[in-house]
């Protein structure tokens, strides 16, 4: 699908390759529902020129010596993965404080709970037209949208 222009964005990641289909998202737009993506910072801003009104929610970790904790209590990693994807994070994070106006919404996952709160707060914020159904006026009722606790 590459060489075919299929995908919105892809990217080389940690030695994989991960896209997304210009298909799929066409076909779930069509079907009026919101795409939501998983994608890595470099996804990110390929898909924001092909979407510019998007919204970008990164989810990240407290600090980089807290990710390097989670990584070495998975198991998962050889120490050479271990450093290649804590030089990607820090880059990465620098990346997304960096572009405010592309990452406007940061999730800081300290604690699970609050953080899965403070998600869904957000999607139903951004998205509370989408996912009532309902007109503006019959949300607002003459009061401001879109406010987030």
């Amino acid at each position: 699908m590459i060489g075919k222009n299929g995908f919105i964005e892809w990217c080389e990641v940690h030695g994989n390759f991960y896209g997304t289909s210009k298909q799929q998202i066409t076909d779930i737009m069509a079907s009026k529902r919101i795409p939501l993506l998983d994608i890595d910072v470099q996804g990110a801003i390929k898909f924001e020129k092909a979407f510019p009104d998007s919204n970008f929610m990164v989810v990240v970790p407290p600090s980089v010596e807290s990710l390097r904790q989670r990584l070495l209590g998975r198991g998962t990693e050889t120490e050479k993965t271990l450093e290649t994807r804590l030089g990607n994070a820090r880059g990465e994070l620098n990346q997304v404080f960096s572009m405010r106006s592309t990452f406007c919404y940061r999730v800081i996952n300290e604690d699970l709970t609050l953080a899965r709160r403070t998600f869904n707060l957000l999607i139903s914020g951004l998205y509370q037209f989408e996912l009532t159904g309902k007109k503006p006026a019959e949300i607002a009722n003459g009061k401001a949208c879109c406010t987030l606790f």
